[in-house]
């Protein structure tokens, strides 16, 4: 089909769509159950809530399966800081202006033979800007807030909604209390808290 290049378009209608496979000659991009070029080299749309996409694995022994790669392999030797791929969670606002809201990204922090250390990020928009809120570096560890946001950390447990609070606005940490007034506050409804040394007085324990 268009051997000779030309700006003509492919279309295949299923019994219920006029676009069930659709080749956009003059983009060369490939649309799925749309006549909509929504701006990717393979354009896949669903009118209601439905899946649009499933991996399916029938295989049943114990190895890995589905598998997803996002594989970045441009054939020479690649550098350190290389960004090997992003996942965007995109929607309009207002003003009808497409916005990625969320993103996942990673980078490969080393690539030397036998050294690799891989890098994965998360991020999510605060008062329209996008922060980072965690990142997992191999050769690190696991970061939150590394650029310094007022974005509080909460842990809950399963009798506290404040088991663990990190109070990024006034730097101060609670364990057992939403909004601690110390550097460090600890608070509990027993005797269940064992403290020990330093001559610093800037902490609260309470029982």
């Amino acid at each position: 089909f268009n051997e000779g290049s030309v700006d003509a378009d492919f279309r295949v209608e299923s019994n219920g769509n006029t676009h069930a496979l659709f080749v956009d000659g003059g983009n060369s991009h490939v649309c799925l159950n749309t006549a909509t070029d929504h701006g990717a080299v393979l354009n896949i749309e669903t009118t209601g809530n439905a899946v649009n996409l499933t991996l399916a694995c029938t295989d049943t022994d114990a190895g890995e399966g589905p598998i997803m790669d996002l594989t970045r392999d441009a054939g020479n030797v690649p550098t350190d800081g290389d960004l090997m791929g992003v996942i965007r969670f995109r929607n309009d606002n207002t003003n009808l202006e497409m916005i990625n809201y969320a993103t996942i990204s990673s980078t490969c922090t080393d690539v030397s033979d036998g050294t690799e250390d891989g890098h994965l990020q998360f991020n999510a928009i605060s008062d329209g800007v996008l922060k980072k809120y965690c990142n997992m570096t191999g050769s690190v560890g696991t970061v939150f807030n590394e650029d310094s946001h007022d974005l509080d950390f909460r842990v809950e447990s399963d009798g506290n909604a404040s088991m663990l609070m990190v109070d990024a606005a006034n730097n101060k940490v609670g364990i057992g209390v939403f909004a601690p007034d110390a550097t460090l506050e600890v608070r509990a409804n027993n005797a269940n808290i064992r403290a020990s040394g330093g001559s610093n007085t800037n902490s609260k324990v309470e029982i």
